[in-house]
C-alpha cells in the first residue's frame, strides 16, 4: 500500500510539474482554397443566420442550441449556443470586405479571438479561419490547450469544407441564373 502512495504521489507530481511547463496560448489556423469570390463567400461568414448551413458545431455536437441576437451581421452581431459540449458566445468585433473578426467567450470563463479572412487568388479565393486564445487555469490550462487543439483543428476544417460546399453550390445556382440557364 505504500509503494501504491508513493508511485501516486510521483504520478501527480509529475503532471502538476509537466503541466507548468506546457503552452497556455494556442493559435489555430486552417484554410481552404473555395471557387468563389470574396464577396459570395463574405454572404455566408457576415451573417450568423446562414452559419447553420455550413458550421461544424451542431455536426459535431447535436445537442447544440443555437440563439441569434438581435442583430446577426456585422460589429455588434452576436449569437449564443449551449450544449453537451458547453456553452459560449459569439460577438463580431471587426467586419470588412475581406474578413470577420470576433470575439469567443467559452464557458463564461474563457475568451479567445477568432478570425476568417479572404485572399483573392485567381479564379480562386484561399478563406483562413483563425482561433487564438490564453487559458488560465493554474495546472491544467496547459492540458486543456492540448485539447483544444486536438477538438478545434479539425473542427475547423470541416467547417471551412462545409463553407466550400455551401459557396461552390450557390455561387454556380447564382451564376447559372444571371446568364439565363
Amino acid at each position: 500500500m505504500e509503494r501504491l502512495l508513493k508511485y501516486a504521489f510521483i504520478f501527480l507530481l509529475s503532471f502538476i510539474i509537466i503541466g507548468l511547463f506546457l503552452p497556455t496560448q494556442y493559435n489555430i489556423k486552417k484554410s481552404i482554397s473555395i471557387n468563389s469570390s470574396p464577396l459570395y463567400i463574405h454572404y455566408w461568414v457576415n451573417d450568423f443566420k446562414y452559419w447553420s448551413t455550413w458550421s461544424p458545431w451542431t455536426i459535431i455536437d447535436p445537442s447544440f442550441k443555437i440563439t441569434l441576437g438581435e442583430k446577426t451581421k456585422g460589429v455588434g452581431a452576436n449569437l449564443t449556443w449551449s450544449g453537451q459540449s458547453g456553452n459560449g458566445e459569439l460577438t463580431v468585433t471587426q467586419v470588412n470586405n475581406l474578413s470577420v473578426h470576433y470575439n469567443i467567450i467559452f464557458n463564461s470563463e474563457h475568451l479567445a479571438t477568432s478570425s476568417f479572412s479572404y485572399k483573392k487568388e485567381r479564379n480562386n479565393t484561399t478563406v483562413t479561419w483563425q482561433i487564438e486564445g490564453n487559458n488560465h487555469a493554474t495546472v491544467i490550462a496547459g492540458y486543456q490547450v492540448l485539447l483544444i487543439k486536438y477538438v478545434i483543428a479539425p473542427s475547423l476544417e470541416l467547417g471551412l469544407k462545409n463553407l466550400k460546399s455551401q459557396t461552390e453550390m450557390n455561387s454556380a445556382i447564382k451564376s447559372d441564373s444571371e446568364n439565363g440557364t
